[in-house]
């Protein structure tokens, strides 16, 4: 004997087991009947679409349209039905009055109407069953093509997105090509222009170190720093001195000295390094311990390479750096060649290409 819960999940009409998840198709017209989708020519995706309440009503084809074992039995019946009953002698008219009444197995007239309305009750069901259908078809097929319509259109709008960018990087390339050209041309103009500076510069001498006062004279105190120096100076030998702006202004203000002779100031620097002259040495009651600097007047680019050059000294990658005719000069290791460096690129150069740097 086969279980109610073991008929539940088996085919009416395959009588293979069905899946536990109730994938199948339910018959309204009886709870025991369900069926694959397969056996019941229906597909799967349809069933979905349906909807609960249609689902809810979908009758299988078996209950729709009666078996055929069932429509014979019923045309023989009424075959028999039909025909009057054999007798076996004849009797004599008037006799005896026979009355043929229905035979039992004949459906009554009320039962056949029933019938034809059941049937033409199916049938338009069916018909409107396949009405919603061709619809549902009709309306996928329109989203289809609006689906398509939309991929074309974002299609189109993808090439001629790929048309610019492709435009974009070649105008981006032909603007790296000049800009490499401008840099060039302005890392040019930037040499010119701070070599002009370093040429117009090329007499001045700054003086750091020596404090300000109110009663100074700034060329007595350039005379008596040559003096100290063993370097004489005299009164014509100076264009020009004052002190300029600092961005301290806690410090002294340096002193700059415009000489006539580029050769009296090289002369004035190389002293002051030797000898290594005090605020004392050159000013009444001035400090002892302060030490006063003597170098060139470079241009606002040179002095940051300067920077730069001696920052890399502090951290041992360059040897020696000094300044000649307002240009900066450094060496890299102990003993190797002297050399100028026009930029800070050129400097990051320099340091690229040491033979600590390749190792």
């Amino acid at each position: 004997m086969i279980s109610v819960a073991e008929k539940d999940f088996k085919c009416n009409n395959c009588g293979e087991s069905l899946p536990t998840d109730r994938g199948y198709a339910q018959c309204s017209a009886d709870i025991n009947c369900k069926n694959h989708f397969k056996c019941a020519k229906i597909k799967e995706s349809t069933w979905i679409q349906q909807g609960s309440t249609r689902r809810s009503k979908w009758i299988c084809i078996n209950h729709r349209n009666p078996s055929r074992s069932g429509s014979n039995s019923s045309s023989d019946s009424l075959s028999q039905e039909v025909l009057p009953p054999k007798t076996s002698q004849a009797k004599p008219v008037g006799t005896t009055r026979s009355i043929a009444g229905p035979s039992k197995s004949q459906p009554s007239k009320s039962t056949q109407i029933n019938t034809a309305k059941s049937c033409a009750a199916e049938a338009e069901k069916l018909e409107s069953d396949q009405t919603q259908m061709e619809e549902l078809k009709k309306f996928i097929d329109e989203r289809i093509k609006q689906v398509e319509n939309k991929i074309d259109q974002l299609n189109e709008k993808i090439e001629k997105q790929n048309i610019e960018i492709e435009t974009i990087k070649l105008e981006n390339s032909e603007l790296k090509e000049e800009n490499l050209l401008l840099r060039k041309e302005i890392d040019n103009l930037s040499l010119q222009t701070n070599n002009f500076e370093a040429y117009t510069r090329r007499k001045n001498l700054v003086i750091r170190g020596i404090k300000e006062t109110k009663e100074e004279l700034v060329p007595s105190i350039v005379i008596k720093l040559g003096d100290t120096l063993g370097v004489p100076i005299r009164q014509e030998d100076i264009e020009s001195s004052f002190r300029i702006q600092t961005r301290k202004p806690s410090q002294a203000r340096p002193i700059l000295v415009k000489l006539r002779s580029h050769t009296l100031k090289e002369k004035i620097i190389s002293e002051a390094r030797k000898k290594k002259p005090t605020e004392g040495d050159i000013v009444h009651g001035g400090n002892l311990q302060l030490r006063v600097f003597c170098e060139e007047h470079l241009a606002p680019n040179t002095r940051k390479i300067l920077n730069n050059c001696l920052e890399a000294k502090r951290g041992g990658q360059i040897f020696q750096v000094w300044t000649s005719a307002g240009r900066i000069c450094v060496r890299l290791r102990s003993g190797g060649a002297a050399q100028k460096v026009d930029s800070v690129d050129h400097l990051d150069q320099l340091l690229r290409e040491r033979p600590e740097a390749k190792e």
